[in-house]
């Protein structure tokens, strides 16, 4: 004899929803590993710009002390050309007073008219 076809068709509900707990948790490993790419890209903005502060503040030491070489040597023009006054103006003096010699001797012509 068949089983008795019964319509409508009944359900069947459970209460409470009965739940499923498996131990040891299963693993779940995804071969190739799945990338994610999002576009457009995000951007974050932060409001107000967060500064930061280092106290004491770092200091720098470099060695060997670096040089500076600049080529070609750059030239400095000043205009209007600046002028030099010393006031009161010098004097020179020479100590022994020098002499002036002229060779050969030097002959006057006295010329009387």
């Amino acid at each position: 004899a068949s089983a008795p076809i019964l319509k409508p068709v009944p359900t069947l509900t459970l209460k409470p929803v009965p739940t499923l707990t498996m131990a040891p948790a299963p693993t779940l490993t995804l071969k190739p590993v799945p990338t994610l790419t999002v576009t457009p890209v995000p951007t974050l903005t932060m409001t107000p710009v967060p500064t930061l502060t280092v106290t004491p503040a770092p200091t720098l030491t470099l060695k060997p002390v670096p040089t500076l070489t600049v080529t070609p040597v750059p030239t400095l023009t000043m205009t209007p050309v600046p002028t030099l006054t010393v006031t009161p103006a010098p004097t020179l003096t020479l100590k022994p007073v020098p002499t002036l010699t002229v060779t050969p001797a030097l002959t006057p012509i006295l010329t009387r008219t």
